[in-house]
């Protein structure tokens, strides 16, 4: 039987030894250990229903955004975002104070490459 390895990110199952090996995941295209931590494995309690309201549309307190900035702030710190534009993105995240700023961000980080939801 080959050796699989199944990304935490997006549940894509690669049975390639060498993804195993340097866990890696061609559909995220990152290397998992420099992955970002994605908002459905977080812990607390605290961000999911941030995440849900945005998803779906529901009024956001400023605590809610100030969570969301906090969630994109560290995913953007991880080491598998480089190149022209990223540090740009990086500093825009403290500019987010509002839903719509929020969703112009994440549209900008959509033509990265980089989903974070």
């Amino acid at each position: 039987m080959s050796e699989q390895f199944q990304c935490p990110i997006c549940g894509f199952v690669s049975h390639n030894p060498n993804d195993a090996r340097e866990r890696y995941c061609v559909r995220c295209h990152v290397f998992i250990d420099d992955a970002p931590g994605y908002w459905m494995h977080e812990t607390s309690g605290v961000l999911r229903p941030v995440i849900e309201a945005y998803l779906q549309g529901r009024a956001m307190t400023g605590q809610d955004v100030a969570t969301m900035r906090a969630y994109l702030r560290q995913w953007m710190a991880s080491p598998a975002w480089a190149g022209e534009g990223i540090a740009e993105l990086r500093t825009d995240i403290d500019k987010l104070t509002s839903r719509a700023a929020i969703k112009a961000w994440l549209n900008r980080a959509l033509d990265f490459g980089i989903d974070p939801l």
